[in-house]
């Protein structure tokens, strides 16, 4: 959409320092990194909530296993989504807003 905005980053995590690209406007800003960097991986204490396919199980070689982890964490609410072949990470976030504790399974 041409009245959106849509942005690059790069994170330098060694010299605490951040860089967005406004793909629209080229303009290109500078920002400090509050946050360490932190290990792309299945934190601690989260739980495997299930597996599914992402594309066609019914044909040979055209999906992806992928595994769903959630769970609480020192950083925050956890969930990630990892591929179950190479355990490559699809989705990976944290959020410091949780959801209520009867959302999560244990």
């Amino acid at each position: 959409r041409e009245d959106r905005n849509y942005y690059d980053e790069l994170y330098l995590h060694k010299e605490a320092v951040g860089y967005r690209l406004n793909l629209k406007t080229r303009e290109c800003e500078k920002f400090p990194l509050n946050e360490p960097w932190h290990p792309t991986e299945v934190p601690d204490n989260t739980t495997l909530d299930g597996t599914y396919y992402l594309g066609s199980s019914s044909a040979p070689g055209n999906y992806v296993e992928m595994n769903y982890y959630s769970g609480y964490t020192e950083r925050g609410y956890y969930r990630g989504t990892w591929t179950v072949r190479d355990c490559i990470p699809f989705v990976h976030s944290f959020t410091m807003t949780y959801p209520t504790p009867a959302y999560h399974r244990t």
